[in-house]
């Protein structure tokens, strides 16, 4: 389409809309926004941001207290850029961090997960008395009263500089727009080839480290799956990574995303032997930093892996802070250390970091189940519910949610909340209503003591079978009465190197062995101390 023989009166138009939407002034809280000037101030400070961050903020605010899309604000502050939708996660995180909070400890943008984000602060416009715009058709000024009567379309030509925002577009000016669209197709447009037409669709995003575009769709694919972390996922992740290598095999993001899901399967205690998997995620991370040693995700995994298998704390955070000064806006980066921070007990940083990795990808369930865990850590088990809650309407299949749900409701005092969530977790995995009736039999008799003392059974059934989990038993023991047992399994976990020997020091799984003092040397003794 040409737009060469636009009428004159037409391009008029377009530049009164733009005119009208490019010069309000808003004021929220003790900021004040001019658009016109570009330019955001607090008490007369001047705030510093970015162009498009402050597009951003002028699009979110002046739709104020409504959700905006994340299409929407793509198409709006990125019309004409082809740019990954990374950008806007990454573009909210640097508003929130410049605005601040407010007096009440609450923030000003609000993310709406997998849908977009909401100004939620309470906005009024200014506007100049007499201002008028000066194409073909000008918007009426609105009376703030006439407005509240129902009327949208009585003009008003003493309206005072401050005044409340309006959300609805005046009638007359939005008909006015739509005809202008259409005489500029009637009038304007040529056809092209279809290999001239650009595509709606972003263009992949290739950055410096792969130029082939199916090997980047298998990245992304991999990624996805992971973020499920279960083991069927994290199988088919594997090999979409595998494949992404197999077609670049330079292509150091899709080489840590592997050695990122083989340390969870290796740590999830799945699919083969834990130290098998974790010499090959060791493997692929160091390819990907043999690749590209400024890949601040590949430092991330590394980081994880001296925390999971090699017990090198020190070492971890080195790498997670390294991995923050090359890319402090990677959600993945902010995750990692949110965990590490969680299991070495610091619990006010873990949750500030993953709470920053939700800003920059709310749309990620492992981010909320991170929260959800380093919440049930620092005991705070109303905030640990809430997010649990919150992750299985994101996503109810996500069966590693509610362990912890129910732990905190147990931890609370809530047994039969609890017990109503078991049944919930039975329900998702498809258990057989026999099943579930045996279950609701064993409560009614006897309350978790008895739920207790049957799992107790079948984890050393598995056990006797073969299919050991030396923390599952620990934990059964103590919740059964049998501390000596405990300690006994705890032994075969530190000689094994299960993984789940980290969470030790934080976890209220194990408060019950506090007090003993063989308790406080293993955890010297892991490295935690």
């Amino acid at each position: 389409m040409s737009f060469k023989k636009v009428p004159n009166f037409l391009v008029n138009l377009f530049e009164a809309e733009m005119k009208s939407s490019e010069t309000g002034s808003y004021r929220f809280k003790s900021f004040l926004l001019d658009a016109a000037e570009q330019q955001l101030t607090r008490d007369g400070e001047l705030v510093q941001l970015t162009p498009k961050a402050f597009d951003v903020l002028v699009y979110l605010v002046s739709h104020g207290g409504h959700l905006v899309h994340k299409d929407e604000l793509m198409q709006s502050v990125w019309p004409d850029s082809f740019v990954d939708e990374v950008n806007i996660p990454r573009t909210i995180h640097t508003l929130r961090r410049a605005l601040g909070e407010d007096e009440n400890g609450s923030k000003f943008i609000e993310t709406v997960p997998t849908k977009g984000y909401r100004f939620v602060a309470e906005v009024d416009e200014l506007s100049e008395p007499g201002a008028v715009a000066t194409g073909f058709l000008q918007p009426v000024a609105i009376n703030p009263v006439a407005t509240a009567s129902g009327s949208d379309l009585i003009p008003d030509e003493t309206v005072t500089s401050a005044k409340p925002r309006q959300n609805k577009r005046i009638v007359l000016f939005t008909v006015g727009f739509a005809c202008a669209i259409a005489l500029i197709f009637l009038l304007s447009f040529n056809f092209q080839s279809a290999s001239s037409v650009k595509s709606n669709v972003k263009s992949i995003d290739q950055g410096q480290y792969t130029t082939n575009d199916e090997a980047y769709r298998m990245y992304l694919l991999g990624s996805a799956l992971a973020d499920k972390l279960t083991p069927k996922n994290a199988e088919k992740a594997i090999e979409a990574f595998e494949q992404a290598i197999t077609l670049d095999p330079n292509y150091a993001p899709a080489y840590a995303g592997l050695a990122n899901v083989r340390n969870s399967v290796a740590f999830m205690g799945s699919g083969g032997n834990p130290t098998e998997e974790y010499l090959k995620a060791r493997a692929a991370v160091e390819k990907a930093l043999a690749i590209d040693e400024n890949l601040a995700e590949a430092h991330s995994y590394s980081g994880e892996m001296m925390t999971n298998f090699e017990w090198d704390f020190v070492g971890a955070e080195r790498e997670h802070k390294r991995a923050l000064e090359l890319n402090s806006n990677s959600a993945a980066v902010r995750r990692m250390y949110a965990l590490w921070l969680g299991f070495l007990g610091r619990s006010d940083e873990s949750i500030a970091e993953i709470k920053t990795a939700i800003d920059l990808e709310p749309a990620s369930v492992l981010n909320h189940k991170i929260y959800q865990q380093n919440a049930f850590y620092a005991r705070r088990y109303d905030e640990s519910i809430a997010e649990g809650k919150r992750l299985l309407e994101m996503d109810p299949e996500f069966l590693g949610v509610y362990d912890t749900l129910i732990g905190s409701y147990l931890m609370k005092g809530e047994d039969a909340e609890a017990f109503k969530w078991f049944l919930h977790e039975l329900e998702q995995k498809k258990s057989k209503p026999d099943e579930i009736e045996s279950w609701k039999t064993i409560y009614a008799q006897s309350g978790w003591p008895g739920i207790f003392e049957r799992q107790l059974e079948q984890a050393k059934e598995a056990e006797r079978n073969g299919n050991p989990s030396p923390m599952k038993l620990v934990r059964l023991y103590l919740k059964t009465g049998k501390p000596e047992k405990a300690f006994v399994y705890l032994g075969k976990a530190f000689d094994g190197r299960v993984q789940g020997m980290i969470s030790l020091k934080v976890s209220p799984n194990y408060d019950p062995l506090r007090a003993d003092p063989r308790f406080d040397d293993l955890i010297r003794r892991v490295g935690l101390k």
